[in-house]
């Protein structure tokens, strides 16, 4: 099939895909966003828990009550404790999203925490935590040592004009390979966001592994690549509209806040829920596009 055709029928498959999304809507919009609403309080959550060992670790550290070894290990024990709990609430939350994944799916309301979704969220989770961090120390890390790490050559050497060579030549290495990684980061980022696309739709309807999801998903875009750029390129149009019409709402509640600051308290929970709105709202377009160009190949 070439390229034109493809592209048609994405735009036919699109088409399909947001007049079930309408129907879907109708009917079903509110349940939906209970999901995102419960998957977003559990991120919360988390955030307000990891934050307690921090805010203990933080208050040691100044009032110097813990010194030496054991302000160490204190830092490394509510370090782990910080990190622990903000992923039990991460795969907590991802849980909801794969249930809310298959409700779209099968129509029939799911509970939103199940044991089953645990271990592929704790699986998806920290496959792309340990993925996106490994990516960041390559593209970002290495020049970031370089250019901050220069700066400290003064104190490893009694040459002066060495020193000062080697702190210069170390920032201009780092600058460059700043931009030449961010460059490079940002493309990993849109490679990688395109090949998982169908991933997480992938965990959720069976439970795959983060490896097995990726590999499915990214053979679902090869077979369907220009399909779904027509799908995305659409989604686009789709997004940028609802942004349009979101800003008319949240802009006059800025305006409040700006001027009247206690207006916050309001301000913040409705864009909030905007927001999630938002997302309820377009999540259906990507689940029946993804179930329309699979189900062939099942």
């Amino acid at each position: 099939m070439g390229i034109t055709a493809s592209l048609s029928k994405g735009l036919d498959i699109t088409s399909a895909a947001l007049k079930e999304t309408m129907e879907f809507q109708k009917l079903k919009f509110v349940e939906l966003f209970k999901y995102y609403m419960v998957s977003f309080l559990i991120g919360i959550a988390g955030v307000i828990g990891m934050a307690i060992p921090l805010a203990i670790l933080v208050f040691l550290l100044i009032s110097s009550i813990a010194v030496g070894w054991v302000a160490l290990v204190g830092a490394v024990v509510l370090g782990i404790i910080a990190l622990a709990i903000m992923v039990a609430a991460s795969v907590f939350s991802a849980s909801v999203i794969f249930a809310s994944i298959r409700y779209v799916m099968t129509n029939q309301k799911e509970a939103y925490l199940q044991e089953k979704d645990r271990k592929p969220a704790l699986g998806y989770i920290l496959f792309y935590g340990i993925l996106m961090g490994a990516a960041y120390l390559l593209f970002l890390g290495i020049p970031l040592f370089l250019m901050f790490g220069s700066m400290f050559a003064p104190l490893l050497s009694q040459d002066s004009s060495a020193a000062a060579g080697l702190m210069i030549g170390g920032m201009m290495l780092g600058y460059l390979l700043l931009f030449a990684g961010i460059f490079l980061f940002v493309v990993f980022l849109a490679a990688f966001n395109l090949s998982f696309m169908y991933g997480i739709y992938e965990i959720a309807a069976e439970g795959l592994a983060p490896v097995a999801a990726l590999k499915r998903s990214y053979a679902l875009l090869k077979a369907n690549f220009w399909e779904t750029i027509a799908f995305l390129v659409i989604m686009v149009g789709i997004g940028y509209a609802i942004g349009l019409a979101a800003e008319v709402v949240m802009l006059p509640l800025i305006l409040i806040s700006m001027v009247f600051m206690p207006f916050l308290i309001i301000a913040v929970p409705l864009i909030i829920l905007l927001n999630l709105a938002t997302e309820a709202l377009v999540a259906p377009m990507y689940i029946f596009f993804w179930q329309k160009i699979r189900a062939p190949k099942e």
